[in-house]
């Protein structure tokens, strides 16, 4: 697998994750929210959060400062899929990068970028993500996660939820 180094990306874009994923889809949205780059990204390295923002994440477990086990319950079923990821880079307040490791249900990459919008109209979230389905039960179970809805709807409606988590009124 290859990533080019966010080091020399001095124009501030979205690292390409090349990988070398056979038919592998590439997925991008990005949403803006009325907070800071640095709350957001922090929100987000506590990876832990992440369920309560993408509902359909049952449980991410830290297994070290950048290694971490997902699970994931696509729906009808009581199927489970399961994955490890590594972050590959942490750039505080700006940007996160990750892949999936090991023998995994699903192998993907990805970045999370936290950009900072003039006149303090709060912060642009830029979300990539390359994947590229298994063969047999979990692929047919993936499938039907997105049956109805495209996976970028899907990751976007979780920035929806992130959006919501910091501008939401308090009741």
């Amino acid at each position: 697998m290859s990533f080019l180094s966010p080091t020399a990306n001095q124009d501030k874009k979205p690292i390409d994750h090349r990988m070398q994923l056979h038919d592998g889809k590439k997925l991008e949205t990005s949403i803006v929210v009325k907070a800071a780059p640095e709350d957001v990204y922090r929100v987000w390295r506590d990876i832990e959060n992440l369920p309560q923002i993408f509902p359909y994440l049952k449980l991410v477990e830290v297994k070290s400062a950048t290694c971490s086990r997902w699970v994931l319950q696509p729906p009808p079923g009581p199927k489970m899929i399961q994955w490890d990821s590594e972050i590959i880079e942490d750039i505080p307040g700006e940007m996160i990068s990750w892949k999936t490791v090991g023998d995994s249900d699903i192998q993907h990459s990805g970045s999370v970028w936290f950009q900072q919008l003039p006149f303090d109209q709060g912060c642009a979230v830029r979300l990539h993500v390359i994947y590229a389905l298994g063969e047999g039960p979990w692929e047919i179970l993936l499938e039907k996660l997105i049956e109805n809805k495209s996976a970028e709807a899907l990751l976007h409606g979780g920035l929806e939820h992130l959006k919501d988590f910091f501008e939401a009124p308090e009741v």
